[in-house]
């Protein structure tokens, strides 16, 4: 081999008035705080009470619940709670007073500060989210995959939609968080999650949507088997094992890649290459007609040095004979038609190779390509090109 020289080149805003309360906090009263809260039902969030008369009625308790809601207990009648009767949603609805039951959102009411108002820090717990400040370049834009999924045995016969949202700072070096939402795919979620990664609000996660599904018609013009309330509503483990079993394994299966670096199709064009550069393998697909990929396999072994956790694949090429190299850190690995390395070709200085080919007058050198050198050598196999027609792959020898 000889070196050749290489170049490179939140909170809603609702109109309301001032309910003046007495704060009975750890059993101090807080004077202070007299005109700083309106009082909202948490189950008709538009309303309001009604404006403080200084009456010893509307002194009242308050005790903060786990979600961040209270109830109102007033002064005079304890055991008892402010209740909005029935969850009316006309103005004027009827407020009275009911035994404290857990968990009746008539009994549960959000406490927010009115703004401009002088309350304590101990009392304005619910204050207005502020972003963090953050800069439209760091906003990564991620990948969206979309496809079919027919193969559920749990719902047999159904169809749905899954979108896979694949964050820019997932490279698969590391296992990022899964988000599951089962009732399809808005657009808008997609620059929520970017931007929230990029304040680093949430951790990288990938996110998985899916549509309800149905049972296609077998005839036109009608209606298809809609199944949303009958999976989403059962009373069964069908919808859980549907989403462990069936659809998150689908979704690794169809999108599992750690860091696809090269690909390239065999000879016989039906089949399809690609390189995953954290890992010790290549996939093989089947290629459709429509141009489609499907029957995906982890299917090359490639040969991992020793202290290193990945081959660092860069680059996939075939020769017309059907072999398939792959540039890794070790060198060009040559693997058979049936998946395992059979040869590694280490580059003369032990450099890691970038990227690899087969060309040359007669089609029949191998280039290796690292930093700012170029390595060739000749072999006994051929050359193929994009325009390069259909060519028998017969089989490489053991």
């Amino acid at each position: 081999m000889r070196r050749i020289a290489w170049d490179r080149s939140m909170i809603k805003a609702v109109p309301r008035q001032i309910i003046g309360l007495l704060m009975l906090m750890g059993g101090a009263a807080c004077a202070e705080d007299w005109g700083a809260y309106a009082i909202i039902p948490s189950c008709a969030q538009g309303m309001v009470l009604e404006v403080d008369h200084a009456l010893p009625s509307q002194r009242w308790a308050l005790q903060k619940l786990d979600h961040g809601r209270y109830t109102l207990t007033p002064k005079h009648a304890l055991g008892m709670g402010l209740d909005h009767l029935g969850g009316d949603l006309r103005v004027g609805a009827r407020i009275d007073l009911w035994n404290q039951i857990p968990d009746d959102q008539h009994l549960q009411w959000i406490i927010q500060p009115l703004a401009g108002s002088k309350v304590t820090s101990a009392m304005a717990s619910n204050k207005t989210y502020l972003p963090p400040t953050i800069k439209p370049a760091e906003v990564l834009p991620g990948a969206i995959k979309q496809g079919m999924f027919t193969q559920s045995t749990i719902f047999p016969g159904t169809v749905r939609e899954v979108t896979v949202f694949i964050p820019a700072q997932y490279d698969g070096s590391k296992p990022a968080c899964v988000y599951v939402k089962t009732d399809g795919y808005d657009p808008g979620e997609k620059k929520l999650m970017e931007t929230m990664m990029a304040t680093g609000e949430m951790p990288v996660t990938v996110g998985v949507f899916v549509k309800p599904d149905e049972l296609p018609a077998p005839m036109k013009d009608t209606l298809s088997r809609r199944n949303r309330c009958f999976e989403y509503d059962a009373v069964s483990e069908d919808n859980v094992r549907f989403l462990v079993e069936e659809l998150l394994p689908f979704v690794a299966s169809q999108y599992g890649l750690k860091f696809a670096t090269g690909l390239a199709y065999r000879p016989d064009q039906w089949l399809l290459s690609v390189a995953d550069g954290h890992s010790k393998w290549a996939y093989s697909y089947q290629i459709k007609d429509d141009g489609t990929l499907i029957n995906k396999e982890r299917f090359f072994w490639l040969q991992v040095l020793d202290g290193d956790d990945d081959t660092g694949a860069e680059s996939v090429t075939y020769a017309r004979e059907g072999q398939m190299f792959v540039a890794t850190r070790s060198g060009i690995q040559v693997c058979a038609d049936d998946g395992p390395t059979q040869v590694i070709l280490p580059l003369p200085d032990r450099s890691r190779a970038t990227s690899v080919c087969l060309g040359g007058r007669k089609q029949d050198v191998l280039f290796a390509f690292c930093g700012d050198k170029i390595w060739k050598r000749r072999v006994q196999v051929h050359a193929m090109g994009a325009f390069t027609p259909w060519s028998k792959v017969p089989g490489t020898k053991l």
